[in-house]
């Protein structure tokens, strides 16, 4: 499937250990063009996770991909028809990645920190229309990790500077020649290729708050009256510079403390 084609990633040091000034995703993109064509396909693989977006469209509504997996044994890849979002002249393909599981900082019982495969965020891709490779994943992407999400981790969540996020990121007239080019992966985990045809990951129902519960002056319980695997929608009205802390729990006790 990804014969001849390279992971890429950011040319920017890989820490080992948990730094939140250090983290960073990182945002590729890359123009190109297609004559007329008929049907487009899309083969791709994150590591840790990736979201993808075709002319500022995000071409999935998946989550978590890839999937965990012992990267030195399997390499699972997510196949996507993109023949909707791609057009005839000048398009421009977006990727954001992640740590996941594959850049596990912290020390957990599946040891998981000591993986041999860690690494900094990469990708890879081949584009086809028509049976034909349009685009493939290489060193002419353009990346950075100035990205609002400062910091990224599987079980600490993220911080999210929303001074720095610009939601043209994704389209073709964004000017990313400021970003610097990506590099190939010398050192890919070793194992095989297989794509992934189990049920994705997705978002399935909203819940409402039936319940607010202030804790203090600067403190709120927004209790959603079951325990779920999800994450909020929050709209706020704060100064630029604002702190907003947000954690998650399964349960509350009498007072109201998360557990």
């Amino acid at each position: 499937m990804f014969e001849n084609i390279n992971f890429i990633k950011a040319d920017i040091p890989f820490v080992r250990e948990c730094d939140k000034n250090k983290s960073p995703c990182v945002m590729f993109r890359k123009k190109f063009m297609l004559e007329t064509f008929n049907t487009a396909k899309v083969y791709l693989c994150a590591l840790g996770y990736g979201y993808y977006y075709i002319n500022g469209e995000k071409i999935t509504q998946d989550l978590f991909t890839a999937p965990v997996s012992d990267y030195n044994k399997t390499l699972w890849y997510n196949a996507y028809d993109v023949s909707e979002f791609l057009k005839p002249g000048e398009n421009v393909f977006t990727v954001i990645c992640g740590n996941g599981f594959y850049n596990e900082q912290f020390k957990t019982a599946w040891n998981h920190n000591e993986a041999v495969w860690r690494d900094n965020p990469k990708f890879i891709l081949k584009l086809e229309t028509d049976g034909k490779t349009a685009l493939v994943s290489d060193d002419t992407w353009r990346c950075t990790d100035k990205t609002p999400v400062v910091f990224n981790h599987l079980r600490s969540g993220e911080h999210f500077d929303s001074r720095l996020y610009n939601p043209d990121f994704n389209k073709l007239s964004f000017d990313d020649s400021g970003w610097q080019f990506a590099v190939n992966d010398s050192t890919p985990p070793t194992g095989t290729f297989r794509e992934c045809v189990c049920e994705p990951v997705r978002e399935c129902a909203d819940y409402k708050t039936v319940k607010i519960i202030q804790t203090s002056p600067t403190r709120y319980v927004f209790d959603i009256g079951q325990n779920i695997s999800g994450y909020i929608r929050l709209k706020v009205k704060q100064e630029s510079g604002d702190l907003l802390v947000i954690k998650y729990a399964e349960t509350v006790n009498c007072d109201y403390a998360l557990q």
